[in-house]
């Protein structure tokens, strides 16, 4: 088995929202791709974009490709 990075975009993992942060930002950081906000934002009944919580917890599904 090929060993795989824990930041791997290819598993689940729980983001914590910090002040600023925007679903854009957090998608390039965890997918490197900006446009994977929807992503996201329909994994955790996001339905305004703009209104997230610093200290909400986001779940980061896996991009299986």
């Amino acid at each position: 088995a090929k060993w795989k990075p824990k930041e791997s975009p290819d598993h689940a993992k729980i983001y914590t929202v910090k002040r600023g942060d925007t679903l854009q930002g957090i998608s390039r950081h965890a997918y490197d791709d900006p446009r994977e906000w929807r992503r996201i934002a329909l994994t955790n009944g996001i339905d305004d974009p703009m209104n997230l919580r610093p200290g909400q917890k986001l779940l980061l599904p896996p991009i299986l490709r």
